[in-house]
């Protein structure tokens, strides 16, 4: 599970000789994992690791410490990946498969 993932890397990280005092997650649920196993181990979060995650998913600001994460519009990029499917259902070359979407930062207490 991908939340394992986030436990296991703390785990890694803090068995260094010189753990780090920042850690960004590439998905939230990482992020959560991460923060979960810090609560275990007795790490403090920001205090001794500051944690950022990516997705800004429902339950992110609702974790023991809001999580700061980076939002990604997640409905428009299913909009625009369901406009290429019919396109591509419907014998046309999509428009642009390769689009930039905005993410921003959200600010919260992990960080």
């Amino acid at each position: 599970p991908v939340i394992e993932g986030g436990r296991e890397a703390i785990r890694r990280l803090f068995s260094l000789p010189n753990p780090p005092d920042a850690l960004f997650c590439c998905a939230d649920v990482v992020a959560a994992g991460a923060m979960d196993e810090c609560v275990r181990l007795g790490i403090r979060v920001p205090n001794d690791l500051a944690i950022v995650g990516y997705s800004d998913l429902d339950y992110s600001g609702l974790l023991r410490v809001p999580l700061t994460t980076v939002h990604q519009p997640s409905r428009v990029m299913g909009e625009m990946a369901v406009k290429v499917l019919m396109d591509l259902l419907d014998g046309r070359k999509p428009d642009n498969v390769n689009t930039m979407v905005p993410v921003h930062l959200v600010v919260r207490e992990s960080a």
